[in-house]
This record gives C-alpha cells, structure tokens and sequence, in this order.
C-alpha cells in the first residue's frame, strides 16, 4: 500500500520546480501581453504618419513686402549710402584740383608780365599767412561743393530710394514666383534668387551710371562757375584786407589770383563707371547669401 507512504523528496522538489517555472511563464505571458504595444492596421493606414505628409514637407511661405523691405534697406545702407560718401569726397577733390589760386604781381606792381614768372616770383615775408590762408579756402571749396552733392544726388536719385528699390524687388518677385495671397514660396525664391539679384544689381548699376551721368554734364560743371564766383568775392576780399595797405600801396606789389580750369567731361567717365560698377558697389560674393537670409526673417 503506497497511499500512506510520504512523497519522496526528489519528487516533491521536481513538482515545486514545474510549478515554480509554470508561475514564472504566466507571470511573464501577463507582462508581455500588458508592455508590448500591438500595431493596429488602422494606424498603418493612417496618412497622418507617412513621412510624405504634404502639410509637415510644405516650405515656408514668405511675405513679399517684408522681403522687399529688408532687400531695400540691406542695398541702401550696406551699398548706397557708401557709394554715395565716397562720390562726395571723389568729386570734391576732383573739383578741387579744377581751381588754382596763385600769388602773383599786381598790375602796378610792373609795366611788362612778360619778363615776370609767377614761379620765380619772391614771396613775401608773410609768406606761411598765405600758404595757411589757400589751405583755408581749398577746405571751404571741398566743405561747399561736399554740402551740394547730396542735395543733387537727392535730387537724380529718386530711382534709388527706398521706396523705389523696394517696389523693384517685389515686382521681381512676382516675375519669378507665383502669389498666394500675400506671400510667395520660400523654395521658389531661393531657386530664383540668382536672377533676382543679378536683375537688382543691373538696376542699380544702371540709375547709378545715369545719376552720374547728369551730375558730370550738368550739374558739377554749373557748381564749378558758381563756386568760381564766389571765390573771386573771396579773393578780392583777402587781396584788399591781406595785401593792400594804406595809401593803396600794394605790400610788395603782390596779390591772390584765382585761375579755374574747365570741366572736363571725357576726364570724369572713369569715376562713372567705378561707382556704378556692381563688383564696387558690392563684396566679391555678391551677397549671394541675402536672398536666403532675408527670406527667412520674412517667413509668415
């Protein structure tokens, strides 16, 4: 009779370890089915997560004025406004060398000019007052003629301005990429963005060619006989208060002369074309890097 018999042990061990192992697998089976997530084919399906998603691949939308506004202002005060400086200071000093002021005999001072030469001519004893005296009047010249530049450049320049550069820009925009609304597509306009500032800088260089243009035939040569004019007030001035003392008699028979060449147009073409040659008028890359830069802080 075995029924009152105890379980061996090795039996009991084997029974407790199947038991053991057969808790652990449902333990286990219960984990898994509760942590593993199942993929449902709905979600397979589902176009919201397809990498293609028109709506999460769509490029950016820029606003056209706000581009056009920042291309404007990059050209006026990155470009123009150097430009335009160092035209003044070009010009002045170009007008500067068009006149001479010379110490020379007075009339009464000898019966024949043709045995006199103003080169070999003794200065006077106050030689270094005249010297600091022309040096005076050659810095009010350039002062003059540099105050008057910028109201003619203001004058030609409307073609130029801000307003104007920026109405250029958004119709190359619109030639170039279709509008929606308001605004174009970032991804056309760097596409395009080449042309765009090839087509911005021919125009630049263009109405700066013309601005420079007028002001060498017209309005430079007209400053040159107004500022000769008032010269000769000038000199007539310091001829009667520097040289001439009592009794009329003149102070070693000297006086200032003023002698004033003409404008020579043939003479000023190569300043023309250094201003409005767009290699000067822009770095060696020709801000190629605006387009991408500027479309971006306009993005909507």
């Amino acid at each position: 009779m075995t029924s009152g018999l105890p379980t061996p042990i090795g039996s009991s061990i084997s029974q407790l370890s199947q038991d053991e192992s057969s808790s652990s697998t449902n333990k286990i089976t219960s984990t898994s089915s509760t942590t593993v997530p199942t993929t449902n084919a709905a979600d397979v399906d589902d176009p919201t997560l397809e990498d293609d998603d028109p709506i999460m691949n769509a490029s950016p939308h820029v606003q056209i004025d706000r581009f056009a506004q920042l291309v404007a202002t990059h050209w006026q005060y990155d470009h123009l406004e150097s430009i335009k400086t160092s035209s003044y200071d070009t010009i002045a000093k170009q007008m500067r060398e068009h006149v001479e002021i010379m110490i020379q005999p007075s009339s009464s001072a000898t019966s024949d000019d043709d045995d006199i030469n103003a080169a070999e001519t003794v200065m006077p004893d106050d030689a270094m007052d005249v010297d600091i005296l022309k040096a005076q009047i050659f810095g009010a010249i350039q002062a003059h003629i540099g105050g008057d530049l910028p109201l003619a450049w203001d004058e030609l320049g409307d073609q130029l301005s801000q307003p104007a550069i920026e109405s250029y820009v958004r119709s190359l925009v619109l030639k170039h990429c279709p509008q929606t609304g308001d605004h174009v597509d970032h991804t056309c306009l760097g596409e395009h963005g080449e042309q765009i500032l090839s087509d911005l800088d021919d125009y630049v260089a263009k109405n700066v060619a013309d601005i420079f243009g007028t002001l060498n035939h017209v309005f430079v040569p007209d400053l040159l006989t107004h500022t000769e004019k008032d010269l000769r007030q000038v000199l007539d001035y310091f001829n009667t208060a520097f040289f001439h003392q009592s009794n009329d008699q003149d102070q070693d028979g000297m006086q200032l002369t003023l002698r004033v060449l003409p404008w020579k147009h043939a003479g000023q073409n190569k300043m023309a074309a250094f201003f409005s040659s767009p290699s000067n008028a822009d770095s060696s890359d020709r801000h190629s890097h605006s387009i991408n830069q500027y479309a971006d802080l306009a993005i909507v």
